[in-house]
């Protein structure tokens, strides 16, 4: 059903609706149940590449799916039309961008208009404006969406200098609200007055937020400095955070509930010392990001220092351009030591690094963890290191049982999918 998706936001995408108005194309010989099914995947699966590195390339606003939007559907014929005006869930998932477009605003009423009753998604992000500037139109399109709040289901807010002051009119409960990201994105010309406003609205929007269904949640650092003890941490089942890890493991308490876990170390962070592991018995998915040159130990403890029996995704990630060090020994023992310690079945590896150098024996530390014991269960692989072409068919060749997937070879540059 993704492919067909994928089919059809190609076809409108691209303004081809003559392929699918004639009664003998194939799709319109689909029931209008599954037809409604394939074009809400649509909609809701956005193109990766497009969401993380081209905002630009999305052409229909406030649409999701970038490729895909139910007022360019109920163009295509009057059956489409039928079926994308009678069903609200076609306009409950909305992606407000290029916040300083005028035109958003009447475009989002008929948007909200249209999703009915339906609970909403929600993903905000604010272009960068000065203040003061007549072009920012951000605080018109929040209001609109503050006004629905009592059926947020699902809220990513990207705010360029300070979270929108309106989001201090929430109610002061969510009760649909289940997954919630409120980030703020220090510019240039911000100062300390500024940052400390700003600190003070995340602590009362988040006092908000921080409803009895909530269950994701994705803080602003500058929050979760001063706020740890306010974090209704024993209800949530998914937390993505940038925290020093000392204070992770001081702060934090056993969260029994917890399924998934994004943990990003901040540059800089103190080493830390004489800390018991956590243990978290239900966490499934744990991503680890780290992003300074001297992280290393702080990434092991980050490993050596969990046991987690249901894990079965593993995410490592190393954003440091200007790192010039291979692969370290000691970070890939400890991921065979977090494996072993965890006596779990581990599905899913994925290991991202950004150095520029490579050498034979760190593909040698690579290829003994990716073929040790411990890596056994594995079933899906990503390895997105500056490693040689030689590496990555040994890889191909070692792990037949494997989906083999983004293999960056050092000479090509290239990746390398098998199935």
């Amino acid at each position: 059903m993704h492919k067909l998706a994928s089919t059809v936001a190609g076809f409108v995408g691209a303004g081809l609706t003559h392929r699918v108005t004639s009664t003998e194309a194939p799709i319109n010989k689909l029931p209008l149940e599954l037809l409604e099914k394939i074009f809400l995947l649509g909609l809701r699966s956005p193109s990766e590449t497009k969401l993380l590195y081209n905002e630009a390339a999305y052409s229909h606003p406030l649409s999701p799916g970038g490729d895909l939007d139910p007022l360019v559907l109920a163009l295509v014929s009057h059956d489409w039309k039928a079926l994308v005006l009678k069903s609200p869930q076609f306009w409950s998932s909305i992606y407000v961008r290029r916040t300083n477009n005028p035109s958003h605003v009447p475009l989002l009423k008929i948007w909200l208009e249209r999703s009915g009753g339906a609970l909403l998604t929600i993903k905000f992000v604010e272009s960068y404006a000065r203040l003061n500037d007549p072009r920012d139109v951000s605080r018109q399109l929040m209001a609109l969406l503050v006004a629905e709040a009592y059926r947020w289901e699902t809220i990513e807010f990207r705010f360029r200098r300070m979270a929108n002051p309106l989001l201090s009119r929430l109610p002061n409960t969510l009760q649909t609200l289940r997954s919630a990201s409120v980030l703020t994105f220090t510019v240039e010309e911000n100062n300390i007055n500024e940052t400390n406003v700003d600190a003070l609205q995340l602590d009362g929007i988040w006092r908000k937020i921080h409803s009895i269904s909530l269950k994701r949640a994705c803080w602003d650092h500058k929050y979760l400095e001063r706020n740890l003890g306010r974090v209704p941490w024993l209800q949530l089942t998914s937390i993505d955070m940038s925290i020093p890890l000392g204070r992770f493991f001081e702060s934090i308490p056993d969260l029994p509930g917890l399924v998934d876990l994004r943990l990003e170390i901040p540059s800089g962070s103190p080493p830390i010392f004489n800390t018991l592991a956590k243990r978290f018995p239900s966490l499934r998915n744990y991503t680890l990001v780290s992003k300074g040159h001297s992280d290393h130990p702080l990434v092991e403890a980050a490993l050596s220092h969990m046991v987690l029996p249901g894990l079965v995704s593993l995410t490592l990630v190393h954003h440091d351009p200007n790192d010039l060090d291979p692969t370290k020994a000691d970070t890939l023992e400890s991921i065979a030591g977090l494996l072993i310690q965890s006596q779990c079945r581990l599905k899913q590896f994925s290991y991202y690094r950004g150095g520029f150098r490579t050498d034979a024996n760190a593909e040698e530390m690579l290829k003994r963890l990716i073929l040790s014991p411990p890596m056994r269960f594995v079933v899906q692989l990503t390895v997105q290191n500056r490693v040689s072409d030689m590496f990555a068919q040994m890889l191909r060749r070692s792990l037949p049982r494997c989906q083999l997937r983004s293999v960056t070879a050092l000479q090509t540059r290239m990746s390398i999918f098998t199935d």
